[in-house]
């Protein structure tokens, strides 16, 4: 495919072709006696200034235009192409000469140039008319006597024809710039038609009657001088062109100047005519072109040199050898003093100050002898006077000029002054620099370019390691992004920063520093440099740490004070009110302090507060506080406590670490034990001060209850708490007697009836209270981390009851284990079901997880990773209590789940709640929707039995069927269904 580009040359190769090869017929016929040979050849012209405006690609074109002209008329391909040949070398070769492809453009165009051009035409004419000759020779077209004629003919027709042509295509590619005024175009239209109206007359005949004789050929170069002076060479060409028409025209017809040329020499003395005639032109034309180029030039030149004169900063001034003043600038008279004009004439010395002036004479007289150049900053600074009388100081710089009408002399004073006072201003900034305090000063990319030596015993960097590195180098990567960014936008809008900012030195060493940064700006108001000065306030800050240690914190245990506390007491009340949430304080008293004290002394004493100090921090979280009120009292504050009993279970840890033996440096172990009193926000008070009064008023009812206890404020919470911790302690007791049970409830397939699975759930046989329902146990287990034991105790259990059941002959069904949100989430489940199952050898196919839908979306970011891997095992996947939290959709169609089971609370109020109805309905539509089975618990009625066999319900569980049962029964009630079905 040919692109746009490549059609859009291959037309201009056709139309230099076309162009040729038209002008050359036409010349052809007008001009050739045998009709190959021409006197003048315009094509060689317009083939040498294509190849110089468009390059050597072009020659494609011309020798396709070449090889046209020369098949028509030698009517002989070969020759044809012999002699195209010829052309196209000449006008390579004549490019190839110029070595240039600007000539005659109007920056460049002098006589140089256009002779140039008529010595390379000259010779590349040799190259065609030779070797066309020798062609047409050859070829027996032409005749060897005949050689020499032939070939002087064909070099003078190219080379008139370059130096019409050429000339033309070059300035003419160009229009000329001054043309479209109007007196400029009037002048070129009278030009060329009196020129026209000459030519005709003179080559053509006319009023041949009336001038006669007087019709002569050099009147020509009359309108050629007009064409060269005045317009320049756009119009000399077109007058030579005009001019070579009508002599050729008037020779063909044997009318006018040239009215025998042909007959007599061929055209030999047209072609010298014009030959002339054009040298003549253009030399003219562009000599005057050159002149006035350099006359423009030269008015340039002075303007440049005027405004420079008048622009430059400094004053200038101009003198002769006597020291009369010839010219100044307007900044001199600004400087000095004098309004314009008056300066002039007068003598130099009006300018040299009083103290001055008697040994001017002399000096001047020196330099005019023997001048030289002095420029600016060379040699001292002096002082010149201004018109009032005043005196200031100068750098002067004074240069010689030699013109025809003598010696004079420039002088450039500027003015020092503002630099003097500059240079003392630098003086003192440095040595303000050098102060002992550290400075630093970086350019507006915070790019360090000059530090003090204070700055560099600072830090530790020497002034070689520091320049040229970043400022955050100092970094210490203790204050973050949105620290900096206020910084610099303070700075941005006031200028200046200062604060308190922690930085690194160069051996690591994070240090606290004051610092200033102060902006300096350009002319322009752009910001061009950062100047930074610090104070080092390691030794402030260590003084401000040990006041505030002394203000906050107890000086024997390093516990925060009663200050401390109440400030944190307040904060954390503020807290917990906004978000919802509860703290606890528990007020502690050492018993039976005072008697250690009182026998081994007050450093025992110090020693035995320190040691329970660092006994109850070790006890709590982070985010706890411990403080010391005084004497033997401390004060515990939990803040986000989940529930009230959590205050009791950390009492409890703390009375039981108190109570072992403490041994101080007498070498005694010492008892001791602890009572503590807790108060609860916002059960027992909204403020500080009413929950330390409820804590201490809590702590005296321990000690009455006999010590070594804890007691809430309240007495109800007091025992429930009791109860909670000694039920936590009965629990763990429990699961390490294997006083745990597991009880199956029957899992019923709504359409035959037959149980088809069980779910495990889990009893606490308690030896004390009998069986313990699992609403009394599991949270607590939850809150203290016992149902991860519970919970595989429970799964191994069950996998090893199924397992039994199958060795019995009992039918295979599935067996469901509850999976707590716990259990789910910080236990690798994955394994351990694996483990299980190949422990028991009870079939994967057979094992049923139930997960909560609130456990499912609290580990919704591993959620499907730990089903996939579940689901991967072969383990059936159930979500348990469905509809009771906020599991999204969205999600649920993505878990590999087999089995929604319907929450209770949902069937309870069937048929009698129209809202419940509903939901089990949807529910039961959308578990099919996604491919699930759905399974309803807690189905008590026939009548709920019934709406949910309506809504096509796979399964249910409830007493309606049977309660949780124990094992044994459980395989009865297997037994028994088997047998109905035998």
């Amino acid at each position: 495919m040919i692109n746009f580009h490549q059609l859009a040359g291959l037309l201009k190769q056709l139309g230099v072709a076309a162009l040729y090869a038209l002008l050359g017929l036409t010349v052809l016929a007008c001009c050739s006696g045998n009709g190959v040979i021409s006197i003048i050849w315009l094509p060689a012209g317009l083939a040498l200034s294509v190849l110089l405006m468009g390059g050597n690609r072009y020659a494609c074109g011309v020798f396709l235009g070449a090889l046209v002209v020369n098949v028509i008329t030698i009517n002989a391909f070969w020759m044809a192409v012999a002699v195209a040949v010829s052309n196209t070398l000449e006008a390579l070769l004549g490019a190839l000469l110029l070595k240039r492809y600007d000539l005659f453009n109007q920056s460049s165009l002098s006589t140089h140039n256009y002779l140039q051009l008529l010595i390379a035409g000259g010779i590349a004419s040799v190259i065609a008319a030779l070797l066309g000759t020798v062609t047409l020779v050859f070829s027996g077209f032409l005749t060897g006597e005949t050689f020499f004629r032939y070939l002087s003919y064909w070099w003078r027709g190219d080379t008139l024809g370059i130096a019409l042509i050429t000339p033309m295509m070059l300035v003419w590619r160009r229009a000329p710039d001054d043309w479209l005024r109007p007196n400029r175009l009037i002048e070129f239209i009278v030009l060329t038609g009196v020129a026209f109206l000459a030519g005709q007359m003179i080559f053509m005949g006319w009023m041949h009657d009336a001038v006669g004789d007087v019709a002569k050929a050099y009147w020509m170069f009359l309108f050629v001088t007009w064409a060269a002076v005045r317009m320049g060479p756009h119009a000399l060409v077109i007058i030579l062109v005009m001019t070579a028409i009508q002599g050729l025209f008037g020779a063909q017809q044997g009318i006018g100047f040239f009215a025998e040329d042909i007959a007599k020499t061929y055209l030999t003395s047209y072609w010298s005519f014009m030959a002339i005639l054009s040298v003549t032109g253009m030399t003219l034309a562009t000599y005057f072109v050159a002149r006035r180029r350099a006359e423009q030039t030269l008015t340039a030149s002075e303007g440049y040199q005027r405004a420079i004169f008048n622009a430059t900063p400094d004053a200038m001034l101009i003198s002769d050898k006597r020291g009369i003043i010839t010219q100044v600038n307007r900044q001199a008279e600004l400087m000095l003093g004098y309004k314009l004009g008056e300066l002039v004439g007068q003598s130099i010395e009006v300018l040299v100050p009083e103290g001055f002036r008697p040994n001017h004479p002399e000096l001047h007289a020196k330099y005019v002898a023997a001048p030289v150049a002095r420029p600016l900053g060379v040699g001292r600074t002096v002082q010149a006077r201004r018109k009032d009388g005043s005196s200031f100081d100068v750098d002067i710089s004074v240069s010689p000029i030699k013109t025809e009408q003598g010696l004079f002399f420039a002088s450039a004073l500027r003015d020092v002054t503002l630099r003097k006072q500059a240079d003392a201003h630098l003086r003192v900034a440095a040595i303000a620099f050098e102060s002992n305090e550290p400075m630093v000063i970086t350019d507006a990319d915070n790019i360090i370019l000059q530090v003090n030596r204070a700055f560099t015993e600072s830090t530790g960097y020497t002034k070689e390691e520091a320049v040229g590195q970043k400022i955050s180098l100092l970094k210490s990567g203790r204050h973050g992004a949105a620290f900096y960014a206020a910084m610099w936008e303070t700075i941005k809008s006031t200028g200046t920063w200062q604060g308190e900012i922690w930085d690194r030195r160069k051996n690591g060493e994070i240090y606290p520093k004051w610092l200033i940064i102060s902006v300096v700006k350009g002319d322009d108001g752009a910001i061009t440099h950062y100047v930074g000065t610090h104070i080092d306030i390691t030794e402030r800050k260590a003084a401000e740490e040990q006041i505030k240690q002394l203000a906050f914190f107890d000086p024997l245990t390093q516990l925060p004070n009663r200050r401390l506390l109440q400030e944190r007491l307040k904060h954390g009340i503020d807290v917990e009110r906004r978000d919802g949430k509860q703290l606890a304080l528990l007020m502690l008293d050492l018993d039976r302090f005072k008697s250690v004290n009182d026998s081994l002394g007050h450093l025992a004493g110090d020693e035995l507060l320190q040691q329970v100090a660092a006994r109850i921090t070790a006890r709590l979280r982070d985010v706890d506080m411990v403080a010391r009120l005084g004497g033997d009292e401390f004060i515990v504050l939990l803040e986000d406590i989940a529930h009230p009993e959590d205050a009791a279970r950390v009492a409890e840890e703390i009375i039981a670490d108190l109570s072992k033996p403490f041994c101080v440096e007498q070498g005694e172990d010492i008892q001791i034990s602890a009572s503590i009193g807790i108060s609860l926000y916002p059960q027992h008070g909204d403020n500080p001060a009413l929950l330390m009064d409820n804590a201490d008023a809590a702590l005296y009812q321990a000690k009455d209850v006999g010590r070594g206890c804890f007691a809430y404020f309240s007495e109800d919470l007091t025992i429930a708490a009791r109860e909670r911790i000694a039920l936590e302690s009965r629990l763990r007791r429990a699961i390490e007697q294997q006083d745990l049970r597991v009880f199956y409830q029957p899992q019923v397939d709504i359409i035959s009836g037959r149980i088809v699975g069980a779910e495990a759930l889990v009893r606490w046989q308690d030896s004390v209270e009998g069986l313990i329902p699992p609403i009394r146990f599991i949270p607590i287990a939850e809150e203290t981390g016992l149902i991860l034991v519970i919970g595989e105790w429970v799964l191994r259990e069950t996998c090893r009851q199924g397992r039994q059941w199958l060795d019995a002959g009992l039918p295979p069904l599935t067996l469901a284990v509850n999976v707590s949100p716990h259990q789910f989430r910080r236990s690798d489940i994955c394994d351990l079901v694996a483990t299980v199952l190949s422990d028991t050898g009870f079939p994967a196919s057979q094992l049923e997880l139930e997960i909560t839908e609130s456990g499912l979306m609290d580990n919704q970011g591993n959620a499907t990773e730990i089903l996939n891997c579940l689901r991967g095992q072969g383990i059936r996947l159930a979500i348990d209590d469905f509809g009771t939290g906020y599991s999204s959709l969205a999600c649920l169609k993505h878990f590999p789940l087999d089995l929604l089971k319907i929450d209770k609370s949902f069937i309870d109020d069937i048929p009698h709640l129209q809202d419940d109805m509903e939901i089990a309905s949807t529910i039961i539509a959308m578990g099919h929707i996604l491919g699930f089975k759905v399974l309803a618990e807690g189905v008590e009625t026939p009548e709920q039995l019934m709406f949910l066999q309506e809504k096509g319900c796979d399964m249910y569980q409830g007493y309606i069927k049977s309660r949780p049962v124990p094992a044994e029964e459980f395989a009865e009630l297997l037994r028994n269904q088997q047998r109905r079905v035998d």
